[in-house]
């Protein structure tokens, strides 16, 4: 017997600046990869980039709401600085991990992961005739900031803007 398998109408979430939300963290440990078994994080992020057909007509989810695309960033576990698990659990967390944060035996990646508001930086690539879409860069979202920190940053960086002397406002061309 011969079971018809169906076409995919994948969209892959479109590249460029975007915000969203970790709405799951899959934990996948012992995974046989091609360097050996290894711990992996799979952090699903629902996007504010809402997905519409062909046509524009927006696409909905089972109850009834405008559906967010949806992208996964898989990590390997690693304590070593430089390495893509840290740099991204260090941008999500918006500091620098404290040294008992990088000498613990473990962590809850639950809890500093999930349900965290993210920018986020979507690059494309090809690969074998397939289009991937690939979390390039993450940082933690100003919403998720100590309210605080924001303030300052707002302060810090606002333009003094020059005095001008007279009204003339007449330039050189």
């Amino acid at each position: 017997m011969s079971v018809p398998l169906p076409k995919s109408q994948f969209t892959p979430h479109p590249q460029g600046q975007h915000s969203g939300t970790i709405f799951e963290v899959e934990v996948r440990l012992n995974e046989e990869t091609q360097w050996g078994k290894k711990h992996r994080l799979i952090l699903k992020v629902e996007s504010d980039t809402k997905m519409s057909s062909e046509d524009g007509e927006p696409i909905l989810d089972n109850e009834g709401n405008h559906r967010g695309y949806v992208i996964w960033d898989w990590l390997t576990v690693a304590r070593k600085e430089g390495s893509r698990f840290r740099d991204r659990r260090e941008s999500i967390l918006g500091r620098a991990l404290t040294s008992e944060e990088v000498n613990a035996d473990s962590f809850d990646p639950e809890e500093e992961f999930k349900g965290k508001r993210i920018g986020y930086v979507v690059k494309h690539r090809m690969k074998n005739e397939n289009l991937y879409a690939n979390i390039d860069t993450i940082w933690l979202a100003e919403e998720n900031k100590n309210p605080t920190e924001v303030t300052e940053k707002k302060k810090d960086s606002k333009e003094v803007q020059p005095q001008v002397e007279d009204d003339d406002d007449d330039l050189p061309f």
